[in-house]
């Protein structure tokens, strides 16, 4: 009788572990956006320091998108960025959820010194979304980048390049408009999908900022397979899934994990991430 009581009370807390867990998963961890740090100091004298926010992978739908969105705009205004960059995925699937006006509304609310940069993402092509992608970006204030590039001069006359490619999986990225490499101080590249930075590993540029893995969405610590097996189902975000990441010749990748979720509306060890990289410039 007593095993059997031991027994039924460890079946009991186990189920009730599982529904906990679960409600998180769905329910709170989505929401529970953080604010993480990349700092990037190069060898030698510091004359300027840069604050570039970035996000990415929002995935608005129906039932994801006011909360985050308000959420998204306080959390990246608090920081008083120089510069905002947006590395794709907007709506998950335009054809069954959209809501331009409402979105501009919240995104034109993001304010920066230097501007507001975006690239495409694949969401940001099917479902119809590329008719309204373009349009929906510049009327909320960025700038939306497909194999183009920008120069920003900073209040001490530093030249920051940023050239945004186009989305590597329905889109064709090429690198003929990087023309002013020699010009420039700090190169940023931005693509939604983190693995096409071998593509272009040859060309000059400091800091290749992406998107896309979603860190996966879920990493149990003792089920480390769970992660693996779920990113690997992801497209060009297989070798580089989250975080940062040493190139050669002192280039660095940094894949955002996203604010939203896709296929499964549920993250569990993955929090969403806004990501502030810190740029200390010689």
């Amino acid at each position: 009788m007593k095993k059997y009581k031991t027994l039924k009370f460890v079946v009991i807390s186990l189920l009730i572990l599982i529904v906990v867990n679960t409600i998180y998963a769905f329910k709170v961890e989505p929401y529970s956006i953080n604010i993480e740090w990349n700092l990037i100091k190069p060898e030698g004298e510091v004359t300027e320091t840069l604050k570039v926010v970035h996000f990415s992978d929002i995935h608005l739908k129906e039932d994801f998108n006011k909360v985050p969105l308000d959420n998204i705009v306080h959390k990246i205004n608090n920081q008083q960025a120089d510069i905002v960059v947006f590395t794709g995925d907007l709506y998950d699937n335009y054809a069954k959820y959209n809501s331009d006006d409402m979105i501009i509304s919240y995104l034109k609310q993001i304010k920066s010194k230097y501007g507001n940069f975006a690239v495409w993402g694949n969401h940001d092509y099917g479902g119809g979304s590329s008719r309204h992608y373009d349009y929906v970006m510049k009327e909320a204030g960025f700038r939306l980048l497909r194999n183009e590039e920008v120069m920003i001069k900073t209040e001490s006359n530093k030249s920051i390049l940023i050239y945004g490619l186009d989305d590597s999986m329905l889109g064709k990225p090429h690198t003929k408009s990087l023309t002013r490499t020699d010009e420039s101080d700090f190169i940023i590249m931005l693509s939604h999908e983190p693995d096409t930075v071998d593509r272009f590993i040859n060309e000059d540029f400091n800091l290749f900022l992406s998107g896309h893995s979603h860190g996966g969405q879920i990493n149990i610590p003792w089920i480390p397979a769970l992660n693996k097996f779920a990113v690997n189902q992801t497209n060009l975000a297989e070798k580089y899934t989250k975080g940062s990441y040493d190139l050669t010749n002192s280039k660095s990748i940094f894949v955002n994990v996203g604010i939203g979720t896709s296929h499964v509306p549920m993250r569990f060890g993955v929090h969403p991430k806004i990501t502030v990289h810190k740029i200390f410039l010689k």
